[in-house]
């Protein structure tokens, strides 16, 4: 009896435990690629779980409490009732895999990789390795992304009034793009990344290739070119400033690989003494003290004289909450939709004071959403627009004459790089092409669609950017 017992209490569990992560990626997420669950796991996943407490106490709810609880109430019922339910625990764990296969889109993952097709990823990739790029005299950049940024924040008919009106109101002097879409290889905050630095999307690649686990875990896409090493490469100082863990996601690996030489996160905050514990989240240093820090570096890098980029990342939006921080509680805000509001805010004094101090002259500020925002408590009134897309601005001194409003995450780096000054042949890098130079091509919602369905196949040159050097 206790064999039998101990025996279906695990096989409850298991199928309940399935059931339990299918909800709490759902409830939390959204519905996500299993690139985007490979990627947390590989690269360090105690950075993401301790990058917010509230994940983790909801996954040991989810995923362990309530599946051993009902497993042992079940298990302990079937005894008495064998009859009936003694394939029920069979059924449950059915249930559990079939719905963690549409969670994670795993038959269609293993389609893709399974395909014998052509490798488009290889066919439409331009190495900005083997691209001269130059520039003159190039200016500095300062790029911040701001956590699940979308435009959709500014439809007054949702929220009663446009939530980025400050952001906004700057784009009377600066250049912005209507349509930014977000494509496969771009949803999460790392493939955000990626894809505006280095024009590619970001998928593992663990499963089906020989490449080691150990040497992606290691580095990420350390033989692709991306802006910092560009930049680099033309004499730029790069630094990367966020709130969260520098392990969350891989962030810290991916700069480091790309020649950011200073990272600042969590960990770093905290270690100087410049984090009080009122100025940190959950998550991490919150943004009205991030963007602080920001502008004290700002201050030391116009002064050295060299060039630079300055990467900045936010965290308050982030889902499924968001955090308030001292700035915004002195705002008397109360809610997720008075976070977004302020943070913006925030974003948009910084710009101004960039432009006070008159580094405009010599200095473009970059303002981007990294993806188009998951579960958070708007998220409903998010998804009932039809055509969602990322809120983006180039802030400038001299106008920029833009060639189109339609781009993509890997349109940035070229379109980032040209704004700069910067001069190459052809107006494409990676899989991206310059909003200011050249020809931008027209992409139909067919040739969108194609992307979509072909950058997933599987790509023996792009496995080659994992290949550490």
């Amino acid at each position: 009896m206790n064999r039998t017992l101990a025996s279906r209490t695990l096989a409850y569990f298991i199928g309940l435990l399935l059931i339990g992560l299918k909800i709490w990626t759902n409830k939390y997420f959204g519905r996500i690629t299993i690139d985007q669950a490979l990627t947390t796991i590989v690269f360090n996943y105690q950075g993401s779980i301790a990058g917010d407490s509230v994940f983790l106490h909801r996954l040991l709810e989810w995923c362990v409490a309530w599946p051993l609880s009902l497993a042992l109430v079940l298990s302990i019922v079937s005894i008495y009732f064998n009859k009936w339910l003694r394939y029920m625990h069979h059924i449950i764990i059915a249930a559990g895999i079939i719905l963690v296969f549409a969670q994670y889109q795993v038959i269609a993952y293993i389609h893709q990789h399974l395909a014998n097709q052509p490798d488009y990823f290889a066919q439409n990739y331009r190495d900005p390795a083997y691209v001269a790029i130059h520039a003159n005299q190039p200016k500095n950049l300062v790029l911040i992304y701001v956590e699940s940024l979308e435009t959709s924040y500014s439809n007054t008919k949702l929220f009663n009034r446009d939530l980025l009106r400050n952001l906004n109101h700057l784009r009377e002097t600066n250049t912005s793009f209507k349509h930014y879409q977000q494509i496969p290889g771009t949803e999460w905050s790392v493939a955000g990344i990626v894809a505006t630095q280095c024009a590619i999307p970001l998928k593992l690649i663990t499963l089906f290739s020989q490449n080691k686990f150990g040497e992606q875990a290691a580095h990420i896409l350390p033989r692709a070119y991306c802006l910092g090493d560009i930049l680099t490469a033309n004499g730029y100082k790069n630094i990367y400033m966020n709130g969260s863990e520098l392990s969350f996601g891989g962030v810290g690996k991916f700069f480091k690989d790309h020649h950011y030489q200073e990272l600042y996160g969590r960990s770093e905050w905290q270690d100087s003494g410049i984090a009080k514990t009122a100025d940190i989240s959950g998550w991490g240093l919150h943004d009205d003290k991030l963007l602080e820090q920001a502008k004290i570096k700002l201050n030391q890098l116009e002064q050295s004289g060299e060039r630079f980029n300055l990467t900045i990342f936010t965290i308050d939006t982030h889902g499924p909450e968001g955090h308030l921080n001292q700035l915004c509680k002195s705002k008397h805000v109360k809610n997720f939709a008075g976070i977004v509001e302020c943070t913006a805010d925030d974003v948009a004094d910084f710009v101004e004071y960039v432009k006070r101090k008159g580094w405009l002259k010599n200095t473009n500020v970059v303002v981007i959403g990294d993806h188009l925002a998951m579960q958070n408590p708007v998220y409903d009134k998010l998804t009932s627009i039809k055509n969602r897309t990322i809120f983006n601005m180039i802030i400038s001194d001299k106008p920029l004459h833009k060639n189109t409003d339609n781009i993509i995450h890997f349109d940035m780096l070229p379109t980032i790089l040209s704004s700069l000054g910067f001069k190459f042949d052809g107006e494409k890098l990676g899989l991206g092409y310059s909003a200011f130079i050249g020809n931008h091509p027209l992409r139909t919602r067919k040739t969108l669609q194609e992307m979509k369905r072909k950058l997933p196949l599987p790509s023996k040159r792009y496995n080659e950017l994992w290949v550490s050097k």
